[in-house]
């Protein structure tokens, strides 16, 4: 049905095996331009037993584009948060290290080698309550890994992280979301990534949210590391 300035409700019933109905309802608003509002996008999930409530905020102000999950925020990092993401991808290493799981060198976290390494990174963070969650770097070129580029059309998504605190908890699927409805707002065609073939974690989170091999790199070390795309 229809509901205001021509946005689309849909409602879904259905009742799942343990005979308890959900509903989901879906609202999508139509694009707007006006005081610097360029689009936005509501959509609410909600089960009657009250075990998934979920609002989504898609919008982009002022060029200022955020993912809001009840208060959950996903945005570019200000400069005063960087230092704070760089904390988080070293509590990650040390705490995979813990595992026996060896990704990142721990070096690289800082902004001179980061900035070094990726030239022109853009930092990302999501937020719950104020609180940094995780993060991420988008770069537009990546020559090391994705020689034949597609003229920028495409992000490059590094240093994907969920602090330790905030894991299971849906934050990762969040994210990658995020990431392509940002990317195609901007005029993407493809989200790019690579990741190490033997964490079968990030093989099923990627592939599992649309991610498609593309191909095997080999790494000092001799690891190998998978390069995926999303197509958008």
């Amino acid at each position: 049905m229809q509901s205001g300035s021509g946005t689309r409700i849909r409602c879904y019933r259905s009742a799942s095996a343990s005979g308890k109905k959900c509903a989901q309802k879906e609202a999508i608003g139509s694009r707007l331009s006006v005081e610097g509002v360029i689009s936005y996008q509501l959509s609410v999930e909600d089960t009657l037993d009250g075990r998934l409530r979920r609002a989504n905020i898609l919008s982009i102000i002022d060029g200022v584009f955020s993912n809001m999950i009840g208060n959950c925020i996903i945005r570019k990092a200000a400069n005063s948060e960087i230092d704070s993401l760089i904390d988080i991808w070293k509590t990650k290493v040390f705490d995979l290290d813990k595992r026996g799981i060896t990704v990142w060198n721990i070096t690289q976290f800082n902004r001179t080698n980061l900035r070094n390494k990726y030239k022109n990174p853009e930092y990302y963070v999501g937020t719950m309550d104020n609180r940094i969650f995780g993060g991420f770097i988008l770069i537009e070129k990546d020559i090391y890994n994705w020689p034949i580029e597609l003229k920028n059309k495409a992000y490059y998504f590094h240093k994907f992280v969920i602090s330790s605190e905030f894991a299971g908890k849906g934050f990762s699927k969040l994210i990658l979301d995020w990431v392509k409805d940002y990317g195609k707002s901007n005029g993407k065609t493809a989200i790019r990534l690579d990741f190490n073939e033997n964490r079968e974690y990030l093989k099923k989170l990627y592939y599992g949210n649309g991610f498609k091999f593309v191909s095997l790199v080999s790494e000092i070390g001799n690891d190998r590391i998978v390069l995926a795309e999303c197509i958008l």
